[in-house]
């Protein structure tokens, strides 16, 4: 895997131009600090805060052609704003796509900002823009925690992109409340047959992101039966290779239904 990092560096690193042109540097627009994205025309909050968690962990790289530049620095907390500009005061997001109040677009940007700010708390002993980087991080965090923790989700793959982010914040900031919401969904169960096969059925797109989930809170909360799901899934997912290297996704409940993945 050590043969690995330098490469994952280098595709990091060239993706940095094209972000950057990307962002809206006009002060006067409500896109100030954002991304829009092509396809929609305007920026979702979650998404930009995760790129600034990208920047910063590049920032801190000394792999990185960006290691220590200033002007990422700048950029990342200027992504930062603008997502706490659109943060609710109950913690939550829209997803200005379609979901208004989102918790779950909470914990989807908590899977790339609590390594960042893991990250910055490690590697670096903050001053200047470094701290207010790693304040701005926090204070996402700490507002997202309750927004996470009193909101609720909308699809079945959510339970688990919810439960393993309160369970990073739980560590990061030492909110042993957490805990008891977590356990919440755990007490649910988990929707893994005996075949491996979630109930989304979705080896295309939601399969990886309970995967994730679960691989994120048997770390997190040292419970490594969690893994046995894990492992079912993928051995599941050898068989659904078809002889093109296509995945099968004709029994999927959701978007990636038929489609040639």
């Amino acid at each position: 895997m050590k043969s690995h990092y330098p490469l994952l560096v280098a595709s990091a690193d060239s993706g940095v131009p094209a972000l950057l042109r990307r962002q809206c540097l006009e002060p006067e627009s409500r896109e100030f600090g954002g991304f829009p994205e092509p396809r929609k025309g305007f920026s979702e909050p979650a998404h930009v805060i995760g790129v600034a968690a990208n920047l910063a962990v590049l920032y801190c790289c000394d792999r990185s052609r960006y290691h220590k530049d200033p002007e990422l620095l700048r950029r990342a907390i200027l992504a930062c704003d603008f997502t706490l500009r659109a943060m609710h005061p109950d913690g939550t997001l829209d997803l200005l796509e379609t979901n208004f109040h989102d918790a779950t677009a909470v914990g989807f940007a908590v899977w790339n900002v609590s390594p960042a700010y893991r990250v910055l708390r490690r590697y670096l002993e903050p001053t200047g823009d470094e701290l207010v980087l790693q304040e701005r991080f926090g204070n996402f965090l700490r507002r997202g925690a309750d927004g996470m923790k009193n909101g609720g989700f909308h699809t079945p793959n959510h339970r688990w992109v919810m439960a393993s982010a309160l369970a990073m914040l739980s560590n990061d900031l030492g909110r042993p409340d957490l805990i008891e919401e977590i356990d919440l969904y755990l007490g649910e169960g988990i929707d893994c047959n005996d075949d491996g096969e979630y109930s989304e059925r979705s080896a295309g797109i939601y399969n990886v992101v309970n995967n994730k989930g679960l691989l994120v809170m048997a770390a997190e909360l040292a419970r490594p039966e969690l893994l046995a799901h894990v492992e079912r899934n993928l051995t599941m997912m050898l068989t659904y290779l078809e002889p093109d290297d296509t995945v099968l996704t004709i029994n999927s409940r959701r978007q990636d239904f038929g489609k040639e993945l």
